[in-house]
């Protein structure tokens, strides 16, 4: 009898084909994630279900995704920082509920169908970069503790996207393999994080005409409100010459702009780590950190802080060479030089 897996069914051809392979190994059980209040149509999913021969289960986590994504999420950006709701997402609400779903019905392993690539050492579960660097998902994944991943099996890690759209051609799934790939939020229906925010804090209108101001304090434009900017952003600056955003004061409704120059860090501070591998942080060992999740990485040296009475621990890190617009609340993930995540943690 064939070990059972849960697989996460989002309906998108990603985590079709990641049940359709894992079909020759185990017995798979499909569960759909209702995220968000609004209807949907799960009749293409369905079908695809049936012709797998698989059963497809939906959980309503539409309340608990509003609690601890969507509103993390809002709050972040009304401080001042740029937050990556994937991350957040997956280690606070995705994966929890899948591993949830999969006690209640008595399955050890869940499957997703995130490009990212599990290796083992000394028994120690490592996540690793898929091989479709482009695509790779890892960065996303980085939160999850050592007892997670030990039950998380990823198919896709060796699998390019255009390979995958091509298997679900060739196993009859057109349809999904066609669907567009979304890259907006997915809880604005199509709208922007700006226009999202405004509708659900109308008072932010209120910020418009706020003050830009360069380095020296001096003013020299006007913006439309603070969380509307992320640090390195230049569009939507009133500015008689094009400006970046270094720096956002939410205290005061006031965006601090230079040169594209002055956007580039030597190097940054993070917090709310994920230590993977504290053996390599102790040897001092070269990293290549992402600062963000399209990011090919730069070669850097992250160091452990030392702790302060009643803070987090912090660690800093020191790039060979400047990286630009680091942003406060985006997530930074090193990885050691065979592709493994070593740490994470979020900038300060």
């Amino acid at each position: 009898m064939k070990e059972r897996i849960l697989t996460a069914m989002s309906g998108g051809v990603d985590s079709l084909s990641a049940a359709a392979l894992l079909k020759e190994e185990y017995d798979v059980v499909g569960l759909y994630l209702k995220m968000h209040p609004w209807a949907e149509d799960l009749t293409l999913l369905q079908q695809e279900c049936e012709k797998l021969d698989i059963p497809l289960f939906t959980k309503d986590v539409s309340e608990a995704f509003s609690k601890r994504v969507i509103a993390p999420f809002t709050a972040a950006y009304l401080k001042g920082q740029t937050p990556n709701v994937c991350t957040i997402c997956n280690s606070v609400l995705k994966l929890p509920s899948l591993f949830e779903f999969a006690d209640q019905k008595g399955i050890e392993k869940v499957a997703t169908g995130h490009y990212a690539k599990l290796i083992y050492r000394k028994g120690k579960p490592l996540l690793q970069l898929a091989a479709d660097k482009w695509k790779d998902q890892s960065y996303m994944l980085y939160r999850l503790q050592s007892r997670q991943l030990s039950r998380l099996v990823l198919p896709l890690g060796d699998k390019s996207k255009e390979t995958i759209k091509q298997y679900a051609r060739q196993r009859g799934f057109e349809k999904t393999a066609a669907q567009r790939e979304s890259f907006g939020l997915c809880f604005t229906a199509g709208r922007s994080y700006k226009d999202y925010l405004i509708e659900h804090y109308p008072e932010l209108k209120r910020l418009e005409n706020g003050m830009v101001i360069d380095t020296c304090r001096k003013p020299i434009g006007t913006h439309q409100g603070y969380p509307f900017y992320t640090i390195g952003q230049w569009k939507g600056l009133e500015t008689k010459e094009k400006k970046y955003v270094l720096d956002i004061l939410p205290q005061t409704n006031t965006i601090v702009a230079g040169t594209k120059a002055e956007c580039f860090k030597q190097s940054l501070v993070i917090s709310e780590l994920c230590v993977h591998q504290a053996e390599l942080l102790e040897r001092k060992e070269s990293l290549v950190v992402k600062i963000r999740g399209k990011d090919e990485g730069t070669q850097g040296h992250i160091s452990l802080l030392p702790p302060k009475e009643g803070s987090p621990q912090c660690a800093k890190v020191e790039f060979a060479q400047p990286v630009f617009a680091p942003m406060r609340g985006q997530d930074v993930v090193a990885y050691s030089q065979d592709e493994t995540i070593v740490i994470g943690g979020r900038i300060v």
